[in-house]
């Protein structure tokens, strides 16, 4: 009995070991399974491109064909104009997608390639390497349905593929996408130290920081003061020369405003922060030859911004600190940095023209030939000010009134205060005389009672 019970128990255990390894085999039977189907769904890698090793790069912009070579010293060169200025990194950027192109699917067996739009390709793109083996890349139609794209490598008409849209849409349609463009200085609003804006029809505002205080002078059309007009009033007497600038405030100001006077702080932080981190909107050539293309010949608005730049310069200083303290002894080594910083005044001059379809204005850095835009925003904001409508002259007035008022009150009440002293003086004067004839008139009384008391005792 002990022994068939001993056999069944052996047996149990045996099954049990075939259940978990009938387990466990299915579960990596599964995974392996599954992983299968997610690198299929991942799709096959058709195409491994060393971006590194390429010495020669061309792709279509509007059916038509941009080539570009290695140069010996590194840079790349665009085969029909050898004064464009490449960009490298943007150049290769969109190519990072053929390091490992993966095909979602593989269609074999293809009998007419003009079907999936290879006759007329979205993009031809041609590859050369260092060891001069040459690869190209054929992107043709899309596939409505999928939203995939068809590819055919190396014109081989008997496999197509389809690939998601990621490496047509990493090419750019605008060929200046892939030029270096002229810096600009990084402007905070807090190093601009003056703005000029000058029209071409002759008027003008200019902003400046003076002793930390915003100031502005400039001309206006409605405005302008002849010579003829300041040697007439300069010849008036005092009197008249007063009544005119009662009755003719506005030249007078214009005068003054050429001159200078305190700028509206708000709005002058309006326009610093306009013009803070100013960037270029689009890049439209890069040697101009005829600027009247873009009204910048004789251009519509003269620009002239002030900056400050800071320049660093490091001065090494090292110290070594000994120091014990009881049972601790330690010695120490510092570098310490001292920065002495340098700030140096720049200037900046753009000249702004027509607009483009977009309302945005054509725009060159005075003495540069490329042409790019400024956003609209930008230059409707600095033509939205004249001269005047930067004086702080209410604020002044108010300031003026307010000033003129307390010192009114003030030696108002210095009057009434000596008013007040001058009464009390008296007052007490006047008491004072009082209680001493009183005194008097007393010490009379009593003398004359003393002389009464004598002559009585006399007679008695």
């Amino acid at each position: 009995m002990m022994k068939k019970k001993s056999v069944k128990l052996i047996a149990g255990v045996v099954v049990i070991f075939l259940l978990c390894g009938a387990y466990f085999g299915l579960k990596a039977y599964n995974q392996k399974t599954e992983e299968a189907e997610e690198e299929a769904a991942e799709g096959e890698t058709v195409l491994e491109v060393d971006t590194s090793a390429l010495t020669a790069v061309s792709f279509l912009i509007d059916g038509e064909e941009m080539s570009f070579t290695l140069q010996e010293d590194g840079t790349w060169q665009k085969d029909d104009d050898e004064t464009f200025p490449v960009d490298g990194d943007a150049l290769l950027s969109p190519l990072s997608e053929l390091s490992e192109l993966k095909a979602l699917r593989t269609l074999t067996e293809i009998e007419d390639v003009s079907e999936y739009g290879f006759d007329d390709p979205q993009n031809l793109i041609t590859l050369t390497d260092e060891d001069g083996e040459v690869t190209i890349v054929t992107i043709g139609d899309n596939n409505d349905s999928t939203g995939n794209d068809y590819l055919m490598l190396n014109e081989d008409e008997t496999t197509v593929y389809t690939i998601s849209t990621d490496l047509r849409d990493g090419f750019s349609d605008d060929i200046y996408d892939y030029a270096e463009s002229e810096e600009l200085p990084t402007l905070q609003a807090s190093a601009i130290t003056g703005i000029s804006v000058e029209t071409a029809d002759g008027e003008s505002y200019n902003l400046y920081l003076e002793d930390a205080v915003w100031m502005v002078s400039g001309v206006s059309e409605d405005t302008d003061i002849t010579d003829e007009d300041a040697e007439a009033e300069t010849a008036m007497s005092d009197e008249k020369v007063a009544d005119t600038e009662a009755a003719n405030t506005d030249e007078v100001t214009a005068r003054e405003l050429a001159a200078g006077v305190e700028a509206n702080a708000d709005e002058a932080d309006t326009l610093t922060s306009t013009l803070a981190y100013l960037a270029y909107e689009d890049y439209l050539e890069h040697n101009c030859s005829d600027f009247s293309t873009y009204g910048l010949e004789e251009p519509a608005v003269t620009l002239t911004i002030t900056y400050e730049e800071e320049a660093e310069s490091d001065e090494d200083e090292t110290a070594t600190e000994a120091s014990a303290t009881g049972a601790e002894s330690e010695e120490e080594s510092e570098t310490e940095t001292e920065e002495s910083v340098e700030r140096i005044e720049r200037t900046v001059t753009f000249l702004i023209g027509d607009t483009d379809s977009n309302g945005d204005y054509y725009v060159r850095l005075e003495g540069s030939a490329q042409v790019h835009t400024f956003s609209s925003d930008i230059v409707t904001t600095l033509l939205g000010y004249s001269a005047y409508d930067l004086i702080a002259e209410e604020e002044e007035e108010t300031e003026t009134e307010d000033a003129t008022e307390t010192e009114d009150a003030t030696e108002a009440d210095d009057d009434d205060a000596a008013d007040a002293g001058t009464e009390n003086a008296d007052a007490t004067e006047a008491e004072t005389e009082t209680e001493t004839e009183t005194e008097t008139d007393e010490a009379a009384a009593a003398a004359e009672e003393i002389e009464t008391g004598e002559a009585e005792s006399e007679t008695e």
